[in-house]
């Protein structure tokens, strides 16, 4: 018994791991639409080159899971057929991009790159959302630095945002206010408050972090503790070139309005 709880809790944390990833999947086809199974898929993250190899199935299916979000390139070959390459494949938070690959018959020494970066469409989910990418997160000006201010981008979404663990009063598509979750890298950062609705443990600095997804409906089984909705959270993560930032918040109060009194 006790191997086996122990093995159900492993496991449970596994899954929330993965919360935040996403996949890139797609069919490989010739020229002429007919699938190519047995093709080589090396899928790339262009910032860390960490690589993640799969194989199209007998439909010609690929599919590469558990990609944390970025930016990626993907390299695929078969046999009688000239390498295929395409650029500039933004995945974001719990995203699952849709990539054909199309070989062309020739030489494996023969390369033809896509540079395209066209908008990725999501076919394979039901999830209505929005993401808040980092531009947005970066450009957009924030009283008091609280990235969870920027909820507000999302269509449905009413109420107020604090500072305080129990001030995010915000609701999702007519929901009662704080009845929802949010998850730090795939951790859950809610946690119930005296008055029995939902408080937020974490505000994580504005430089910290890479996007957001705030998941009004539809979400999968396993968010399973929102009665309302769920932001997902994730911070920058390292790649191999060097960066960093400064800020200066400055709030000069001479330049404010006088009070009543």
């Amino acid at each position: 018994m006790i191997r086996v709880s122990l093995l159900l809790v492993c496991a449970a944390a596994t899954l929330r791991a993965q919360s935040f990833t996403g996949s890139i999947l797609g069919t490989v086809n010739d020229a002429t639409g007919a699938i190519v199974p047995a093709a080589r898929i090396h899928v790339i993250n262009t910032g860390t080159n960490a690589r993640v190899e799969a194989v199209s199935d007998a439909n010609g299916n690929y599919a590469a899971h558990l990609l944390p979000p970025g930016t990626y390139s993907i390299e695929a070959t078969g046999s009688g057929f000239k390498k295929f390459v395409r650029e500039g494949i933004t995945l974001q938070v719990q995203q699952q991009a849709q990539v054909a690959v199309v070989l062309a018959v020739g030489e494996v020494t023969e390369t033809i790159v896509v540079s395209a970066d066209a908008t990725q469409l999501e076919t394979s989910s039901s999830t209505i959302g929005k993401v808040v990418d980092n531009r947005r997160i970066v450009n957009l000006p924030l009283n008091t630095r609280n990235v969870y201010s920027l909820v507000f981008l999302t269509p449905g979404v009413s109420g107020s945002v604090g500072n305080n663990y129990g001030d995010m009063r915000y609701s999702v598509n007519g929901a009662r206010a704080r009845q929802m979750d949010t998850l730090i890298d795939g951790v859950s950062a809610s946690h119930a408050t005296v008055t029995g609705f939902s408080g937020i443990s974490v505000f994580p600095s504005v430089d910290a972090i890479e996007e957001f997804k705030v998941m009004g409906a539809n979400y999968p089984a396993e968010y399973g503790r929102s009665m309302g909705s769920v932001m997902n959270v994730i911070f920058k993560s390292g790649t191999n070139g060097l960066h960093g930032s400064a800020y200066e918040f400055l709030r000069n109060s001479g330049s404010g309005l006088k009070q009543f009194f």
